[in-house]
């Protein structure tokens, strides 16, 4: 697919934005001891969902179910049993007849209802056999009958970066048609002594037909439609996405560096807003001064908003070991956030899903 590509370099205070600032209030806690994985709304029924995934064991990210829990009394209305030999770990939920997810290092593209199993269909993008599309939290994006991927590059390597890192199919009459590659990493991820994360990226369909990606360790959100692809400044301010780590290192030097380097994580779209987040994970210390180590999770973390046009608003900061900070989720009441309750150094961590209203001023 040939790319059109066009520099915006917008100057922020040039940019008319109809908001400048916005605030989170707090207006439900909601009454599930759980992780909820996201949010459905039945348009028909008038009834909202919350999605809570079940897996086969706790030890593997394989899903068993997914319940679907009525929100207006928390009971589990019904669930949906995926197929295990499928080894399904996320997945992309249009209603409760049309889930599409990609199987564990199968390549193969699969299609859910009610009933469970429907069919699948092959995945072949590949231009070398190492290759293979990432399932392992990349749910399928969608828009119309086309379906876009992840592909796998490799171990980090910087040849790595040169190739396309994004696949697409189209199905119509049921079959695979017109299987493309496209999309390459931002340049400097190919500079020779520098060293990047690999699998670093985050992508959404939004419902204007608009494919957007965020790289990273790349300070703009790549917006493709259609045939073109505009690249829009959303940097936070409080990490530097250039910092990367030599190529040659050790793996204590490699585990520093994960555990430290702030990053750019999902991009998400509010369609019942029309606003966009970028989640953000900051800078932290690997180790604190009474020797405790911090976790890749304990991070102090942010959320990015833009609006419709992907101008910017504002960046939510939340504090260290507060909330899961891979966890953003829009309703129509506003977003839920999820806290993190420390139930003391014997017992697991619990959480507590909080339902925030959002006021743009």
């Amino acid at each position: 697919m040939k790319i059109l590509v066009s520099f915006f370099l917008l100057i922020a205070f040039c940019r008319q934005n109809s908001y400048s600032r916005v605030n989170v209030i707090p207006i439900d806690t909601l009454k599930i001891n759980d992780q909820i994985s996201g949010y459905y709304w039945d348009s028909g029924k008038n009834i909202g969902y919350y999605l809570l995934d079940s897996l086969i064991n706790p030890t593997t990210p394989v899903l068993k179910n997914i319940n679907f829990i009525n929100e207006n009394n928390y009971k589990v209305e019904f669930f949906i049993r995926l197929d295990e030999a499928s080894s399904i770990s996320t997945y992309n939920l249009i209603n409760p007849d049309s889930i599409f997810a990609v199987s564990y290092h199968t390549n193969k593209l699969i299609h859910f209802n009610k009933n469970g199993f429907a069919q699948e269909w092959n995945i072949d993008v590949f231009s070398t056999p190492e290759e293979y599309v990432l399932a392992f939290q990349y749910k399928p994006a969608i828009i119309g009958n086309e379906f876009y991927f992840h592909i796998s590059q490799g171990d980090g390597r910087q040849e790595c970066f040169s190739k396309t890192t994004m696949g697409k199919i189209e199905i119509t009459d049921n079959k695979v048609i017109n299987p493309q590659r496209f999309l390459n990493f931002p340049i400097d991820y190919s500079n020779d002594s520098l060293f990047c994360p690999r699998n670093s990226i985050s992508y959404i369909a939004d419902t204007k037909y608009q494919f957007i990606v965020s790289f990273q360790m790349n300070d703009s959100l790549w917006v493709i439609n259609g045939e073109k692809l505009t690249k829009y400044p959303a940097k936070s301010k409080y990490i530097d996405a250039t910092k990367r780590l030599k190529i040659e290192h050790s793996n204590e030097e490699y585990q520093q560096y994960r555990a430290e380097i702030g990053y750019y994580g999902s991009v998400i779209y509010d369609k019942y807003r029309d606003l966009y987040y970028r989640t953000v994970y900051h800078n932290q210390q690997a180790r604190n001064k009474d020797g405790t180590i911090n976790k890749l999770w304990d991070r102090p973390w942010s959320i990015i908003v833009l609006d419709k046009d992907f101008n910017y608003i504002d960046e939510l900061a939340f504090s260290a070991k507060e909330f899961r900070n891979f966890s953003v989720i829009p309703t129509p009441r506003g977003i839920i956030l999820t806290k993190r309750i420390d139930n003391g150094f014997f017992e697991e961590e619990g959480t507590m899903p909080i339902l925030y209203k959002l006021e743009l001023e």
